[in-house]
């Protein structure tokens, strides 16, 4: 306690902790906004959440926590790309934000910076923990571009297989406000997740490599390279083996008028929450063997780093 109040905070993180403030609650208000104007929930519950961290990541740099720097770094990275979408998209203010994140990026990744929150060794559930954060801010950060650039041409690629099997284009539709803004949300957010796994599998392989195998880098790159492959794998026998056939079934109730299931699948939320089900658990099921293997050849090979017994 006593270290912390000894270490002087610079002039630039008391700005970054006011700025955290302002974005927590900006992102307070918008939730309150949206819940009285159009009962958005699932969106202000989001909202809720990113100013709840910008609130916990203002206290962290304040108390000098280096958790709370890498957090920052991860908002910084992830908002970047909307500012920059914003600013294409007419609104000028988007400057200001691209300016501000840039300085932050730029001065808490300073080796000056890092010795003022006294950097240690992360342990491994620390590591986990900021792996997996990571993974979601980068996958919002890419879905957030998706949902200005190729979000329509997205849902009529996800739409087509259905409207083959049914041979009818316009049955899926969109009920309401809140079902187009769901529907835009899940494909978003899918397609987020999809693009940002290489880096969760990355992440994963050089921790199993580093606490395993002694660091060696071609366990490194093998392991990167085959679950990356076992996963756009998965993503592939999904769509054009697994989703067509799915669709049968969702042709045969929707073509039923007395089938308590044809009422599940007659808008483009529910398909769409059904296709991004098929990807995934395809994707996941290939991952299995994998899975398995991996077990067994760090039960039989693997060398356990000290560092992970005391984890």
């Amino acid at each position: 306690m006593a270290d912390v109040e000894n270490r002087r905070r610079p002039t630039g993180i008391v700005l970054f902790v006011i700025w955290q403030f302002v974005e927590g609650m900006a992102s307070a208000v918008l939730a309150v906004l949206m819940i009285r104007k159009i009962g958005a929930i699932p969106v202000s519950a989001f909202s809720i959440a990113l100013g709840v961290v910008h609130f916990l990541t203002m206290w962290g740099l304040w108390r000098l926590k280096n958790w709370a720097r890498i957090l920052a770094i991860i908002l910084a990275i992830s908002s970047l790309p909307r500012s920059i979408i914003g600013l294409w998209g007419g609104d000028p203010w988007m400057i200001g934000r691209i300016v501000i994140y840039g300085a932050m990026l730029w001065y808490l990744l300073k080796i000056q910076t890092k010795e003022i929150f006294a950097v240690k060794a992360r342990s491994c559930k620390v590591e986990f923990l900021f792996t997996v954060t990571g993974f979601l801010l980068i996958s919002i950060a890419i879905g957030t571009v998706i949902h200005y650039t190729v979000l329509g041409k997205i849902i009529r690629f996800m739409t087509a297989p259905l409207s083959r099997e049914m041979c009818i284009s316009n049955k899926l539709i969109l009920t309401g406000l809140p079902e187009a803004l769901y529907t835009k949300i899940i494909v978003s957010l899918t397609a987020g997740f999809i693009l940002a796994v290489p880096y969760l599998f990355i992440k994963g392989s050089h921790f199993l490599a580093n606490n395993f195998f002694d660091g060696s880098k071609n366990w490194f790159l093998w392991l990167s390279i085959l679950s990356n492959v076992l996963f756009l794998l998965g993503i592939g026998l999904s769509w054009f083996i697994f989703l067509p056939l799915v669709l049968k079934i969702v042709v045969v109730c929707l073509s039923t008028p007395t089938s308590p299931l044809g009422s599940m699948f007659g808008s483009m939320r529910r398909y769409v929450l059904l296709c991004s089900s098929v990807i995934f658990f395809g994707a996941v099921a290939c991952q299995m063997p994998f899975a398995f293997w991996m077990a067994r050849l760090v039960r039989r090979k693997g060398t356990v780093k000290n560092s992970l017994i005391r984890s």
